[in-house]
């Protein structure tokens, strides 16, 4: 049976500094395309806005070219957000600098939230610049389940009580981190036991743990050479997320999801969209 799963987040593009060269790009683009990569037949649609420029004609394209369903992607007067990027020496991208453009300015409609409402399973994320968005779907009451990329938290000054104020929201939370960051990966784990809530949290080279209750489970990273690691998380989620809504296993949907990021830093790009 298909699944009905949205996305709804930033869609743009990603400018490499050093290469002078645009890629799709934005987490919500990200997750959808690489979600759909396995030869996944559910329905994935994104939420999101994009500017009447060119970047924005380029991004469609791709979002089309890929079969994600753009029923509720908006075009607004002004610029798409774009992702500034340069890479260190080991791949590891560099955000230099983010223009979320019209991203800013959007508001759900009421068909946007009745629509996402509906679906199978939410998927958003949260960063200073589009928290304006996040709030608006955090608060929506879905049918299935909904997963919030907090990413590495670093807007919210790694402060871990901005996710419990959230705990009744959300079903899957995820997150990447540092293996260094011993005291936060603590909290996670005993808030996990405490709500029985299903965590994840990649540790880039380190591979990735997740918790539910008081299981733990352990991935390692995968062999492979690293050119750039842009939308390596998205990927990996999107493998998860794609795994466990068919099987529910979480050690299976932990390996999908590290594959697909592993083929993801081979290249330059958060997605294979050529």
């Amino acid at each position: 049976m298909k699944n009905n799963i949205v996305y709804a987040g930033n869609v743009g593009v990603d400018f490499y500094i050093d290469l002078k060269k645009i890629f799709p790009g934005g987490s919500a683009l990200n997750f959808v395309i690489n979600y759909k990569s396995p030869s996944n037949d559910d329905n994935v649609s994104v939420v999101s806005v994009l500017g009447n420029d060119q970047n924005s004609d380029f991004t469609k394209k791709c979002l089309i070219k890929n079969q994600i369903f753009i029923n509720h992607l908006y075009i607004f007067s002004g610029k798409t957000a774009v992702q500034y990027i340069k890479n260190n020496i080991n791949g590891e991208k560099i955000f230099t600098y983010y223009d979320n453009g019209v991203l800013d300015k959007f508001q759900l409609t009421n068909k946007d939230k009745k629509f996402i409402s509906s679906q199978d399973a939410v998927v958003t994320t949260v960063y200073k610049q589009i928290i304006n968005l996040f709030d608006q779907v955090i608060k929506i009451k879905t049918k299935g389940i909904k997963i919030v990329d907090f990413r590495d938290l670093s807007d919210f000054n790694k402060d871990f009580s901005f996710i419990q104020k959230y705990q009744h929201d959300f079903d899957i939370c995820y997150l990447s981190l540092n293996i260094k960051e011993k005291s936060l990966i603590n909290k996670i784990k005993k808030f996990s036991k405490q709500k029985n809530k299903l965590i994840i949290v990649t540790l880039g080279k380190n591979g990735s743990i997740a918790f539910f209750g008081n299981e733990v489970f352990i991935q390692k990273s995968l062999p492979g050479k690293v050119i750039d690691t842009t939308g390596c998380g998205d990927a990996y989620l999107a493998g998860f997320v794609s795994e466990y809504l068919k099987s529910k296993d979480i050690a299976k949907s932990m390996f999908v999801g590290t594959k697909l990021a592993s083929k993801i830093a081979s290249h330059y790009g958060a997605v294979n969209y050529i």
